[in-house]
């Protein structure tokens, strides 16, 4: 019908066909693999696969009828067209309720659902399709875990299997994107997204591709950075990864990070970071920022001063006075009065290391990027 073609031009692919389906059919539909597994389907709740089925669905020209589950709820089921079929679609009811017009909808979907699956991203698409189909991943659009892991089956991403995501940032998206394809030359798995250029790529790759990026950023523009998250379990948890990379390269360009390549799972990356990273946007973090240094910014504002900056470069001095003032600029004189306010007015002593700690922490819980919405 006219509503299922137009479903096809929807960014969620297979997810928003099967949506039309089942508006015009006033009925579910489920999306199972060649092995009983669950791509996708419709309703609030994972339906029961069929999979007892599908053998017989197999030898079939058209839908099957047949009945699973408590209660006897039945099933129409075809075998999506290809060579080899890409899986099995079926609708179900209450025993006695399928109808001719449930056969015809099932059948005509299953036509597009086929020719969906069976489509090469590169060839049938071109770019923009492709990135369409890595951003649906990275950002968690799909419909399910199941309908992840096939999604990474399209890219040519084993989707059961550990990633890695990464985002890279440089002045300008064209940038980016060939710092990201001077690392991966044959396998372009990435998208344009908020922030930079998302990638995604199995997770044996991480310790080559960072070799790569490294030597690529020595040719790209200044202000150029990629972060790579940790390996997650599965396609699943991509847009997991993507929030821990968007969250390392933000810390980079706050000037919180040095490093032009930051590997969430290396601490030596993300010092500090890697134990807050867990609390990003918990208001907790804001109430330990504001009982520490509270007193200080609120001096800062007011008057005019530097003490925050002050602390920060004394701290990063090793506590430090001589260094610190000529990091600062000033007298070490001055350095040593400054330092006595931020004492007076913060309740710490400088001359404790618990104190010092505690300040420490407060620094660089200060420097977190703005939590995502």
């Amino acid at each position: 019908s006219r509503r299922l073609s137009q479903a096809v031009a929807d960014p969620r692919g297979v997810e928003a066909l099967l949506a039309s389906a089942a508006e015009l059919a006033g009925r579910d539909l489920l999306l199972e693999d060649t092995e009983g597994n669950l791509v996708a389907w419709t309703g609030a709740e994972s339906p029961a696969p069929s999979f007892g089925l599908l053998g017989q669905a197999r030898a079939l020209d058209g839908p099957l009828l047949g009945a699973t589950g408590p209660g006897g709820r039945q099933h129409l089921i075809v075998a999506l067209s290809g060579n080899p079929s890409p899986g099995y679609l079926s609708i179900s009811g209450e025993a006695g309720t399928l109808t001719e017009g449930d056969r015809l909808i099932l059948t005509q979907t299953a036509v597009t659902c086929g020719a969906l699956l069976g489509q090469s991203p590169r060839r049938t698409a071109g770019r923009d399709g492709h990135e369409r189909l890595v951003a649906d991943l990275l950002l968690g659009r799909l419909a399910s875990a199941a309908a992840a892991q096939a999604r990474a089956r399209t890219l040519g991403i084993d989707g059961n299997q550990p990633v890695v995501v990464g985002l890279a940032a440089a002045p300008g998206e064209t940038a980016a994107r060939d710092l990201v394809l001077a690392a991966l030359p044959h396998r372009a798995n990435l998208a344009p997204l908020a922030g930079g250029i998302g990638f995604l790529l199995p997770a044996g790759e991480q310790a080559t591709v960072l070799g790569s990026l490294r030597r690529a950023l020595e040719r790209a523009p200044e202000g150029s950075a990629v972060a790579l998250s940790r390996p997650v379990a599965s396609a699943a948890d991509a847009p997991q990864a993507l929030r821990e990379a968007r969250f390392a390269l933000a810390l980079r360009q706050a000037g919180g990070l040095a490093e032009r390549v930051i590997a969430c799972d290396s601490v030596l990356d993300l010092g500090l970071y890697s134990l807050l990273f867990p609390l990003w946007g918990h208001p907790a973090v804001a109430r330990f920022v504001d009982a520490l240094l509270g007193p200080l910014l609120g001096y800062d504002q007011r008057r005019g001063t530097q003490l925050v900056e002050t602390l920060e470069a004394y701290l990063s001095h090793g506590a430090a006075l001589i260094e610190a003032a000529g990091a600062l600029g000033v007298h070490r004189n001055t350095l040593a009065y400054r330092l006595q306010r931020v004492e007076e007015l913060s309740g710490r002593d400088l001359g404790n290391p618990r104190d010092r700690l505690l300040l420490q922490v407060a620094l660089a819980a200060r420097r977190l990027p703005e939590a995502e919405g």
